[in-house]
């Protein structure tokens, strides 16, 4: 990719995680997965750019502004970058170990497959359901390109964004989901189906009562949200 990659911080070798940035136009299909690191958790903040990944249970599409991890094993990942589409996003990797240190405690909140990661009981790849990013998430991820705080701090500042990502996207509340997390969800994914009409129609944009009809709540509610 040349010049649509460069590191943003961090080694996943020695340090436990690495934050990279990926900017680019592809003429062909490109093989995303040969980027992946067995045994690693990675988690992929999409701006931008439509993807799928496959694991041995079905096609997981990733769409812009959502977030997806996946943890590559056996039989190894599929993934692949649409063609003639411009792809934004940062890929936030996570060693085992880096894991395990500080998540161990909590291994039984975490999603499944962080946790079978986590306590090594499995080598199977998994994908995650992608989920739409909040305003908060999409803020960190602005923040992450252009770190706000002196070299010295850096490698401090990017560990506890790296357990603040963590934090947000690997674990999963043991009566099911929250009541707020299912209303932002809801309603991001309200937001984004309301975008991909208005894409198709700049030309006649249909009123906020017939968007409000489309994706099934009040104008009122639509126009705040």
């Amino acid at each position: 990719m040349g010049a649509g990659w460069r590191p943003l911080f961090g080694n996943f070798r020695p340090l436990g995680f690495s934050f990279e940035w990926h900017d680019f136009t592809c003429a062909d299909e490109l093989d995303w997965a040969r980027s992946f690191h067995p045994g690693s958790v990675e988690l992929c903040l999409n701006l931008d750019g439509q993807a799928t990944l496959r694991d041995a249970r079905e096609v997981v599409e990733v769409r812009p502004r959502t977030s997806v991890f996946y943890v590559p094993g056996a039989p190894p990942l599929e993934a692949k970058r649409r063609a003639g589409e411009a792809h934004r996003f940062i890929t936030v990797e996570f060693a085992r170990e880096f894991l395990k240190q500080h998540l161990a405690a909590e291994a039984c909140h975490l999603h499944p497959a962080v946790c079978a990661v986590v306590r090594r009981s499995s080598r199977h790849s998994t994908v995650a359901a992608p989920e739409p990013m909040s305003a908060t998430l999409l803020q960190l991820v602005e923040s992450l390109r252009h770190c706000p705080v002196f070299k010295p701090a850096q490698a401090m500042w990017f560990r506890c964004k790296a357990l603040e990502l963590a934090a947000q996207t690997f674990f999963r509340p043991s009566e099911g989901e929250l009541l707020c997390t299912r209303q932002q969800r809801t309603a991001c994914e309200r937001a984004a189906r309301v975008r991909e009409i208005l894409s198709g129609r700049l030309a006649a944009p249909p009123s906020l009562e017939e968007l409000g009809r489309r994706v099934g709540c009040s104008p009122f509610h639509l126009s705040r949200q």
